[in-house]
């Protein structure tokens, strides 16, 4: 535990650490259900430098701090937040380029919210690291959307919807979307992520539609080998 507002319960009691503590939390336990917090780091203004010193002074602190606890829960900002905030502005600014702000204008709430994180990953990554995959796998693998209200692709579509494969001889990465390649929204976000994170020396082709093309040997993927419901892809 951190700050205040952390696995905040109203039983819990705070109390004002010494002034000048050397100590990098914001509140650490005394015992089981009271916590010290030192003020000095976010709070300073509002305790000052001396504290009352009459008997009620230890429960009006407590109040207070609690009060603040409060309004960290219900105004309050985490550092993620604002970053989300920084790049949806830079990209509405044109920052990124007026193709990118296009086209993440499109985008439904669910989908700007995973490109915002990954972008934020990236900007932590100081750009050393390939995120595309993971946003690919997020966008189309259809296990991990099954929460999602609008998944954009029928459900007929194969369990494992969202396969990577190589083709050595031609240096290309087939990128197998179970979804509709006629749906404008599926493409446009495609597009989006592979301009905002893939590596741009690759050579990316995405594949689209109920059916990958058979792979021997994968038996428990999408990739599995079923007649009459493969793709080929010609040499």
């Amino acid at each position: 535990m951190s700050y205040i507002w952390e696995n905040y319960s109203g039983s819990r009691k705070f109390a004002v650490s010494e002034k000048n503590v050397n100590f990098c939390y914001e509140t650490y336990p005394c015992d089981e259900n009271t916590y010290s917090v030192n003020t000095d780091i976010r709070f300073s203004d509002i305790f000052g430098d001396e504290l009352p010193s009459n008997e009620n002074s230890s429960e009006i602190c407590g109040l207070v701090i609690h009060y603040l606890a409060h309004t960290d829960i219900v105004c309050g900002a985490v550092s993620v937040s604002l970053c989300d905030n920084i790049y949806m502005c830079d990209i509405k600014n044109g920052k990124y380029g007026s193709e990118i702000r296009r086209r993440f204008e499109l985008l439904d709430n669910a989908d700007k919210n995973l490109f915002l994180r990954y972008m934020h990953k990236y900007h932590i990554s100081c750009g050393r690291k390939d995120y595309f995959d993971r946003v690919f796998f997020e966008m189309f693998g259809k296990k991990n959307n099954t929460f999602r209200e609008n998944v954009h692709y029928d459900p007929d579509y194969t369990e494992n919807s969202a396969e990577i494969y190589y083709q050595p001889s031609k240096d290309i990465y087939y990128y197998y979307c179970g979804a509709d390649g006629t749906d404008e929204y599926n493409t446009n976000r495609f597009e989006l992520a592979r301009m905002l994170f893939a590596d741009c020396t690759k050579n990316i082709i995405p594949v689209w539609g109920k059916f990958c093309f058979g792979i021997i040997g994968e038996n428990n993927h999408a990739a599995a080998p079923v007649v009459g419901r493969i793709k080929i892809i010609s040499e």
